[in-house]
This record gives C-alpha cells, sequence and structure tokens, in this order.
C-alpha cells in the first residue's frame, strides 16, 4: 500500500514479501520467499522475472538501496548465501569466497556510501554470529563471534563509515547480548550495562552521540542509550519485546514491539501515551516528529501527526516493513 497525508492506493504483487527498503531518491524495492523481487521505479512495481541468477529458494529478507542504480540484496539459500547487486538496469551475483558464503545467512543490510556496505547474520550452522563488509569490491568477513549453539547479529545502523554499531545475540545459556562498534578500523565488543539476559536487536538514533538499542531481557522490553561516551540503562519495565525505535530528534523518540505497546521519550524518561496503542505493533517509520507511520500484526497500521496515534484502515493483511521519503510517499508492506 502506497499513501501518506494525501491518502492511500493499494497494489497487489503476486508473490510473499517479507522485506522493504526505499532510497532516498524515492525508488523502491521488496523482496521475499523464493527469491521474489519487485521494483518500484517511481510510476509503477516491476516483479524481477525471473529473479536474479543463482537466487536460493529460501527468503531473501535483507535489501538495501542507495540510488537507484545502486542496491544489495542477499539470499539466505540452504546451503550458501548469495548476494545481488542491482546497477540500475540488471542484478549481478557479487564475489564473496566460498568458505565465507557456506551456511551463512544475512538478516539486515545497512550502507552509508556505494564502497561501504555492512551485512549482519550468522554463519557456521548457525553457531557464528557473523558480520560482513563490502568495500566497493568484494565482501569478505569483518567479525565473527563464535559460539556452541545458535548465535547471530540481528541490527545493524550508523552515521558514516567511521562510525557503525551491530547487535545480536549468543546462547550463553541463558541468551546474551552481542554488541560490537566499527570506529572506521577495527571491531571492540562493547560491555552493555545492565542485564544482558535476551536479545538487544533493534538499532537507531539521530547522530553519533544519540545511539538507541532495545529488545527483550528477563522477558521485559527493554532500552539502552549511548551518549557518545557511555551506555546507559533507559528503560526496563513491562513484558514485551521492543522490535522498532524512531527518533526525530534527541528529545522527541518512539519504540514498538510485541506485547509491548508503545513508549515515548521526552528528552527524559520513557512513558506510555495517553492512548492505547494495539500491542503488536513491529514496525516505525517517520519523516518527522509530527508525521510518524507504525504497521504490525492483523493488518494494525497506525499514524502519528505530533499530538496523537490514529488507527487506519489500510490493509487486512499483517504489516511486514514500513518506508518512504516524505508525509506524502510511505509504502506498506
Amino acid at each position: 500500500s502506497h499513501g501518506g497525508g494525501s491518502g492511500w492506493s493499494s497494489r497487489d504483487l503476486p508473490g510473499d514479501y517479507r522485506a522493504l527498503w526505499q532510497s532516498p531518491a524515492g525508488d523502491a524495492w521488496a523482496v521475499g520467499l523464493g527469491g521474489v523481487m519487485a521494483h518500484w521505479d517511481g510510476a509503477s512495481w516491476n516483479v524481477i522475472t525471473p529473479p536474479p541468477p543463482a537466487w536460493g529458494v529460501e527468503p531473501a529478507k535483507a535489501i538495501w538501496a542507495n540510488t537507484p542504480s545502486d542496491a544489495w540484496a542477499a539470499s539466505n539459500g540452504a546451503v550458501s548465501l548469495d548476494f545481488q547487486h542491482w546497477n540500475g538496469s540488471t542484478w549481478t551475483k557479487s564475489s564473496i569466497s566460498a568458505g565465507d558464503a557456506t551456511y551463512a545467512f544475512v538478516n539486515q543490510l545497512w550502507g552509508s556510501a556505494p564502497d561501504d556496505v555492512w551485512a549482519v547474520g550468522s554463519a557456521g550452522d548457525q553457531t557464528v554470529a557473523r558480520i560482513l563488509h563490502y568495500d566497493g569490491t568484494k565482501w569478505s568477513v569483518a567479525y565473527d563471534r563464535s559460539s556452541t549453539d545458535k548465535s547471530s547479529f540481528d541490527g545493524v545502523w550508523g552515521t558514516s563509515k567511521s562510525n557503525v554499531w551491530f547487535a545480536g545475540d549468543a546462547p550463553n545459556t541463558p541468551k546474551s547480548a552481542i554488541l560490537v562498534h566499527w570506529d572506521g578500523h577495527a571491531m571492540k565488543q562493547v560491555s552493555v550495562p545492565g542485564p544482558t539476559d535476551g536479545e538487544l536487536v533493534a538499532l537507531g538514533g539521530t547522530s553519533k552521540d544519540d545511539v538507541w538499542l532495545s529488545g527483550n531481557v528477563n522477558l521485559q522490553a527493554t532500552i539502552r542509550h549511548y551518549d557518545g561516551a557511555s551506555w546507559s540503562v533507559a528503560y526496563t519495565g513491562q513484558a514485551g519485546f521492543i522490535t522498532s525505535i524512531y527518533a526525530a530528534t534527541p528529545d522527541d523518540a518512539w519504540a514498538v514491539g510485541i506485547e509491548g505497546g508503545a513508549l515515548h521519550w521526552n528528552g527524559t524518561t520513557w512513558s506510555k501515551p495517553a492512548t492505547k496503542l494495539p500491542r503488536d505493533i513491529g514496525y516505525l517509520w517517520g519523516s518527522s516528529g509530527s508525521d510518524i507511520w507504525g504497521g504490525g500484526l492483523f493488518g494494525a497500521v497506525l499514524h502519528y501527526d505530533g499530538s496523537a496515534w490514529s488507527p487506519l484502515q489500510v490493509t487486512n493483511a499483517s504489516v511486514v516493513g514500513v518506508a518512504g521519503t516524505g508525509p506524502n510517499d510511505v509504502w506498506l508492506l
């Protein structure tokens, strides 16, 4: 569905889509099960047929686009990971060594430039939490953290080539959160304050001195904050899992998640809004503090205008992605 302040319209796409990304230029990509892929060129959605070469049958759930002629997607094949690059007209399989790709999975892609793209996930039959990097020429392993059971990086977010954060979890009986930082020269594992018995996977922020990390610890929704010098526990409370954070400014941020409803940051504390929101809003996107969109299970779609959240009847299907470029250009997948 596409819309915003001027209303909504729906487009039907064949296939089961799991991830959405819109570039700053306005073109959008959707990817999903069996390698299905569709592209919005500003006028219409075009399904890529056939899928990119060597595309796996497993879900392609990671997509990132920088410009209409520079996009990346990752397919989690049954045996080997495939990276594909879009140059504006065709998809091409990218170079990655067989050893780095075998039994590897990607959960998220993020980049700051055409020669600085990151992929996070797992490898080694999911016993290794892995970070991969593209330098403009090839993909290579940037960081591995091995464990005895399933482990992965699930979130990546940054502000530049020299400031990128990575979040994940490892099964150190019980699960333990992992936080790693790239400063442009080296990777460093960073201690997370407070309890870490769970998953801290959602990252977001407004600058290098205002970074948010959220998830679930000890069956409670939790949020941590970095102020440029150190991390602190900003919120731990209700049962649930914070899956998405949108920060408009350092004094204005929203967090949503499974069973967790919504929370608002006013620069001092996180608190629940006066109006109760549906529990399972899993995705947020905003253009400003007065234009925020949320989507979740069973067709739940909400809009915040700076004063209050309002429900909208846009779709009956569960929303698995929200992206946009402005108040009148928003996509729900």
